[in-house]
């Protein structure tokens, strides 16, 4: 009660900010639990309507300017934050209490306007169907000899690719570079229209130097419509998390949608060095799972390996090995909760899913 008096007792403009949060907040909660909102409804007028508006709007103006400006507003928030628990730390011992209780409003007005945001700008998306329930396919499931099978058609793919690649030509730091790993969205518009992909924003996160301990390669930032990237990331990867991310901008929020459909952009790309990446980013989550499931089939794969393959793989995983430290668990825990609390079950283990969506892709590929 005290908090709602501290609010009462402020100016005009800030009550009035107030009521319009606590009412968008009670009926975004009203709507969530009424049930009203089915995956369906979600896909046709929230993804495909509202979202897909507003983020077009969203990089239309961040596109303008050339730093990330989510990573500003991000910076901006933890300073308010801090600055507001301090004042409330401060207050509280010298028992203020009145002060005390209009600092908790104000964090409480923050974080419900943080969630509020998030909530309505980009969580929704994960309450759209599924791909396989978008084809009506009810079985993802596939054998060890399918993924033995598809790994060597990715390897002997990547194999065919390798002598026209020269990554020493790319210069990631350029807007040509971003412009041009997205141009297989072009191919993909062809045959589905919600792959038109308008007005890029895609830049370099202001975070990137302690991102990688975290293992970020990439992320999408729901306050501006930025796609932004971990700078330095190894140049073998970074054409496929690029598409990765604008697939997050076109609204598919599941992480192993996100995977596949960056992989199917990256591998329709017409340059060979993103066609690449696309494929040696598959191969590593197909030897993943091969790995996990059948040994000996693992092994025939990595002796049948040209040592040039081997050798950009190592050069992947050597950089992401030297990131690692004691505290990533923390980070991987708090984004599988946030994962597992937006309808994706398998939190950080939908990433590998991308797999089976690439399985059946190579089936039949005229349902994509």
């Amino acid at each position: 009660m005290k908090i709602i008096t501290s609010i009462k007792n402020r100016s005009y403009l800030y009550k009035t900010y107030s009521l319009i949060i606590i009412s968008l907040f009670t009926l975004v909660q009203l709507i969530n639990f009424s049930g009203l909102l089915t995956p369906s409804i979600i896909f046709k007028y929230y993804t495909k309507g509202y979202f897909r508006i507003s983020t077009y709007i969203q990089r239309s103006i961040s596109s303008i300017i050339n730093v990330s400006v989510g990573d500003i507003l991000y910076i901006l928030m933890v300073i308010t934050l801090i600055t507001l628990i301090y004042l409330l730390i401060k207050n509280t011992i010298k028992r203020n209490w009145e002060i005390v209780f209009k600092r908790i409003s104000d964090i409480t007005l923050l974080l419900i306007s943080i969630w509020l945001m998030v909530s309505i700008q980009w969580n929704w998306n994960y309450k759209q169907p599924t791909m396989l329930e978008k084809m009506k396919i009810n079985n993802d499931s596939y054998t060890d000899e399918n993924l033995f099978e598809f790994t060597k058609v990715t390897l002997n793919k990547i194999i065919e690719l390798k002598p026209s690649t020269n990554f020493k030509t790319i210069n990631p730091n350029s807007n040509s570079f971003f412009d041009d790993a997205v141009l297989g969205y072009k191919k993909l518009e062809l045959t589905n229209k919600f792959y038109s992909y308008k007005i890029h924003s895609i830049k370099y996160s202001m975070f990137s130097d302690i991102l990688p301990a975290m293992g970020i390669s990439g992320y999408y930032n729901p306050f501006t419509g930025e796609a932004c990237l971990t700078k330095n990331t190894p140049i073998l990867q970074t054409p496929f998390v690029v598409n990765h991310e604008v697939a997050h901008q076109l609204g598919i929020a599941s992480e192993s949608e996100a995977n596949f459909i960056g992989y199917l952009s990256a591998t329709h790309n017409p340059i060979v060095e993103v066609q690449y990446s696309g494929n040696l980013s598959m191969l590593l989550y197909c030897l993943s799972d091969l790995k996990r499931k059948n040994k000996s089939l693992f092994d025939e794969v990595i002796n049948i390996m040209p040592q040039n393959i081997k050798n950009d793989i190592n050069d992947i995983q050597s950089y992401w090995l030297s990131h690692q430290n004691d505290y990533r668990y923390i980070t991987d825990i708090l984004y599988d909760s946030y994962l597992k609390t937006n309808n994706q079950k398998d939190g950080l283990k939908s990433y590998n899913k991308m797999v089976s969506l690439a399985i059946i892709y190579y089936k039949n590929q005229n349902k994509f």
